[in-house]
């Protein structure tokens, strides 16, 4: 599959409370994992391995004490960088890894999120929140730095609501994506009514084109050395949650979701069983005997029993 790259296997440890000795052991299992993915790297193969990221599960300093040790001694010329799960993870790690990039695998749930880890010094983060978005009909549109002289920004505006019906404008009027340059709030409304896949498309071509000038503007902004006082004004302009989800997701199929376990309600509402009662009126109906508990002259008249 040719990744970028890869990461070392972790022990993650899911439980709110947990023993001091199930966390030493995530420790040590991801230690031996890691120390094995290396051993196995240095065996002869045909095609360039891609760069190692070595894991860090979000504990505290010596419940890994040995591991984190082992990171910046034996494991480090190895590395091409480091895996966390958790942004404040980073303020464990060892100065003598401070060159080494970054990822985190958390899932932030706002841009505010996303701006305290890099803040943290994360250099590499997912955003589950974009495609979250797009599905329930959310155009996110806010800027970094923010506008000059604005105030209470929403983060995003959702095209579900009936205001957008007659809306001829873009979804940004300052965004330059496929969406935004070729169609109009009204059109992505009208596509969420009637459910047409198109709108959940356009929307992600919208959402991840104001994400990637995010991250762009944020690099900028590092390397004018303005980086903390946008991000204070973009805490001032901006809410800090997304909008309240209001709209329908696409359809989904069972092995898009994840199973949490028994009970769990279905993502959307079941379409097609309110038409099982017309087919059983209609197989009745197709039949010409309603039932067979009528006497013989009623029989006789459903045509029963003629050659």
């Amino acid at each position: 599959m040719k990744p970028d790259i890869s990461t070392g296997l972790v022990d993650l440890v899911t439980a709110d409370k947990s023993s001091v000795k199930r966390l030493e052991k995530s420790a040590d299992r991801t230690h031996a994992w890691l120390r094995d993915t290396i051993d196995s790297r240095k065996r002869p193969v045909g095609d360039a391995l891609p760069p190692l990221f070595a894991s860090v599960p979000p504990l505290e300093p010596e419940q890994q004490s040995f591991y984190l040790s082992d990171l910046q001694g034996d494991f480090e010329p190895d590395l091409s960088g480091l895996c966390v799960y958790s942004p404040q993870t980073v303020a464990a790690l060892p100065t003598a890894l401070g060159h080494l990039p970054r990822l985190c695998l958390s899932a932030p749930e706002t841009p505010h999120t996303l701006l305290t880890a890099i803040s943290l010094g994360i250099d590499l983060i997912t955003t589950p929140f974009v495609t979250e978005t797009s599905e329930h009909g959310i155009a996110l549109s806010f800027e970094f730095p923010p506008p000059k002289n604005a105030d209470h920004q929403a983060l995003g505006f959702d095209l579900w609501s009936g205001a957008h019906a007659t809306d001829l404008s873009p979804l940004t009027p300052a965004c330059s994506c496929y969406t935004c340059t070729r169609h109009h709030r009204a059109y992505v409304h009208h596509l969420l009514q009637a459910k047409e896949m198109l709108a959940w498309t356009l929307l992600q071509i919208h959402n991840h084109s104001v994400i990637d000038t995010f991250f762009r503007k944020i690099r900028e902004s590092m390397a004018r050395g303005t980086f903390e006082d946008d991000v204070n004004a973009f805490s001032r302009v901006y809410e800090a949650e997304m909008p309240e989800k209001t709209g329908q997701g696409p359809r989904v199929r069972g092995y898009q979701m994840k199973s949490i376990g028994g009970g769990e309600p279905k993502r959307n509402p079941k379409v097609y069983g309110r038409l099982d009662d017309q087919v059983q009126k209609l197989a009745e109906a197709q039949s010409g005997v309603a039932t067979l508990g009528g006497d013989a002259e009623e029989l006789e008249e459903n045509g029963f029993a003629k050659g």
